[in-house]
């Protein structure tokens, strides 16, 4: 189509990039030169229209890239500029030769990429030792990451860092290259020795959670023995048949319980070790806690058992007294509290001799029993 058909004048032919006007030829009026929108056809509009659409349509898939060929923002742009305007300003250079200002540039990057390798290293550092903190507060914020997901953390890191430092680096790949392989090494180098002394931490921590669940539960097992002895001694007739010095035989079960919790525990013989002298403190507190009790409750029903005998004897004579001795009684119950109240001043005689022998052989019937 014509550009007008009275303009006339010089024309330029471009190729419209639109789909719709595809492999058509456009004639449009040179840069400068001027006419009025009444000389230009309805068909010629249509067909700029198109092609100015296209051209404006395609101006987003135009992506400009540096050197390395990385997409060049106006952001990353902006920042290139300051950086060179700033090192300009505080740094001594020569422009005078093509040769000088490579040499300037050349330092330059080699600064700029110096201080993208170092604060990688530091902030991956900072990454590791933050870590390794966590894993020192207590043994169950370790337990809490496997060594599989340490790790992973720990490559994902190293990996964003590595490529973020690319990015920050001026100059060709091969220019980069030896710098970012330095930088690697140091990384890899950090991250293998913590995950080595990790590991070995977690394999600790794990044992020293099973020790402590292995010495929990023979504790407990222990308890339940010690609350058992404890409800079997109750009554007054199975109290009395085990004195306060007999009852700390079968506690002695104590030192099977060590042996069994031997065999349970695991990592070194000093972990072992440890866990057992934990577990013997706390039998030791168990059996502490249970002796004086039951000494008490042993005094405490014979004490019971001689107000029972007493309620017969009231309080006798001296003459009914060397009927129901005090040798004779404590020989019975085994404890002078039980005849106390059974020796009297003698001054209440109410009953006979005679009487002390039937009082007698009631108290054998209370003593049996």
């Amino acid at each position: 189509p014509r550009a007008g058909g009275r303009g006339g004048g010089r024309g330029r032919v471009f190729g419209s990039g639109a789909p719709a006007v595809w492999g058509t030829r456009v004639c449009v009026p040179d840069a400068g030169v001027l006419f009025p929108p009444a000389d230009v056809d309805e068909e010629f509009r249509r067909y700029l229209r198109d092609y100015v659409s296209a051209v404006a349509g395609s101006a987003g898939t135009h992506v400009r890239t540096d050197r390395a060929g990385q997409a060049l923002t106006g952001a990353r742009l902006a920042a290139r500029i300051k950086a060179v305007s700033r090192y300009l300003k505080t740094k001594h250079y020569d422009f005078s030769s093509p040769v000088k200002m490579a040499e300037t540039f050349a330092a330059m990057r080699q600064e700029v990429n110096s201080r993208a390798v170092e604060a990688t290293r530091r902030e991956y550092k900072q990454f590791v030792q933050e870590q390794q903190d966590r894993a020192h507060q207590s043994w169950s914020s370790l337990l809490r990451v496997k060594p599989a997901e340490m790790q992973r953390r720990l490559e994902e890191k190293r990996w964003d860092l590595l490529v973020r430092c690319q990015e920050e680096m001026w100059g060709e790949d091969p220019q980069k290259q030896a710098a970012l392989d330095e930088l690697e090494q140091k990384v890899d180098k950090q991250m293998d020795e913590f995950l080595l002394d990790y590991k070995e931490r977690f394999q600790v921590a794990k044992t020293e959670e099973e020790n402590s669940k292995a010495v929990e539960a023979k504790r407990m097992k222990f308890g339940k023995f010690v609350q058992w002895l404890k409800r079997a001694h109750q009554k007054m007739r199975r109290c009395l048949r085990v004195k306060p010095a007999e009852m700390k035989q079968p506690l002695e079960t104590k030192k099977e319980f060590l042996k069994l919790c031997w065999g349970k525990l695991q990592g070194k013989d000093s972990q072992k070790q440890a866990a057992l002298k934990e577990l013997e403190k706390g039998l030791n507190k168990q059996t502490a806690q249970f002796l004086p009790s039951y000494e008490q409750r042993f005094k405490k029903k014979a004490k019971q058992l001689g107000l029972a005998v007493g309620c017969v004897l009231v309080v006798v004579a001296a003459g009914v007294g060397a009927g129901i001795g005090l040798g004779v009684t404590a020989a019975v119950v085994g404890l002078e509290e039980a005849v106390a109240i059974g020796i009297g001043a003698g001054s209440l005689g109410l009953f006979g001799g005679g009487v002390g022998g039937s009082v007698w052989a009631c108290f054998r019937r209370k003593a049996a029993w």
